[in-house]
């Protein structure tokens, strides 16, 4: 099983029920600490959502100090460093943000139609066009697949790319209203019949 990167000084350890898990958790996402036993008290997926997307939004390389004089080497070094802690931290982020929303009372959440505005679903739709040249609904399937996830955590530069753009595009959080899953011979998003092989 693979090691949580927010939590690797516990190992996996949750004598605690996760409580002290939780209280990374949502350090990482910059949310106030609780010491309630589960989150299903103090917290909804919508605010859970919106601390994501802020705490994805500050794991751009751009916002991350590895240039502070610390670490040795060229320019060229340096960039690659702030390159790497970007993606750490964006996995760490997303993971934290899992765990959370893992924990949160049923009652308290919302399906992705209430969520995610028309507005914003537009949007999101644009930008997978525009960024990654593909249709949104081939991104949210992605972004549920674990292969994709454990290539995210490589550093190639598409691998990179595709990390900037999910940074700035609401992370690894559903971004559309109705996910059409996409299979191979149809003819777009949503179709319903599939190409017959004729003999």
């Amino acid at each position: 099983m693979a090691q949580r990167l927010f939590s690797t000084a516990y190992d996996g350890a949750m004598s605690d029920g996760g409580a002290e898990l939780a209280l990374r958790a949502r350090k990482l996402l910059n949310l106030p600490s609780t010491h309630a036993a589960t989150e299903q008290e103090v917290l909804s997926t919508k605010q859970l959502r919106l601390a994501y997307f802020q705490a994805a939004k500050m794991c751009h390389p751009d916002t991350i100090d590895a240039d502070n004089g610390s670490l040795p080497g060229s320019a060229v070094d340096k960039k690659a460093a702030r390159r790497q802690e970007s993606a750490n931290q964006f996995m760490r982020v997303t993971e934290a943000y899992e765990f959370l929303l893992s924990r949160i009372n049923p009652s308290k959440k919302y399906s992705a139609s209430d969520l995610v505005s028309e507005k914003e679903e537009g949007e999101f739709r644009r930008n997978c066009q525009d960024w990654l040249g593909i249709p949104a609904d081939v991104v949210e399937e992605s972004k549920r697949c674990p292969l994709f996830r454990e290539w995210l955590k490589g550093n190639t530069d598409a691998a990179h790319h595709w990390k900037i753009f999910l940074m700035q595009n609401g992370g690894l959080a559903p971004r559309l209203r109705a996910t059409v899953l996409v299979e191979a011979g149809e003819e777009g998003p949503g179709a319903t019949s599939r190409r017959r092989r004729s003999r």
